[in-house]
């Protein structure tokens, strides 16, 4: 399994898994600090993952670089004519889509379990 993060004092994001196995996991705080640091690693072709999935079990804070994150990160996906899937959100993550309109852009599945 491929897994690479990016780890800071607050929260912590996570590419787990590859090609289409690929989910986006977030934990802790997500604020522009984290965001910052997040350099996904190409395959080997040099393509970024396209994510299809984002779970947020983990996530403690959502600031408004978080939801641009989410938005950044998934634009590929809805470009191809997908819908994102945002799994397992917090209820301070669903609280923050819901408020900002973002929840639009995603389904929201809750599947119980956290990656």
């Amino acid at each position: 399994m491929d897994t690479r993060t990016a780890y800071f004092s607050k929260g912590s994001i996570r590419l787990v898994g590859a090609g289409d196995e690929t989910v986006l996991c977030l934990e802790g705080d997500i604020d522009g600090s984290v965001v910052d640091s997040w350099r996904p690693e190409p395959a080997a072709d040099g393509t970024l993952p396209v994510i299809k999935v984002v779970d947020a079990a983990g996530v403690t804070y959502m600031g408004s670089r978080g939801i641009t994150f989410l938005i950044e990160q998934t634009a590929a996906y809805r470009a191809a004519g997908g819908r994102p899937v945002l799994r397992n959100a917090s209820r301070i993550t669903r609280r923050a889509v819901e408020v900002t309109g973002v929840d639009s852009l995603f389904d929201l599945r809750d599947d119980g379990m956290g990656a």
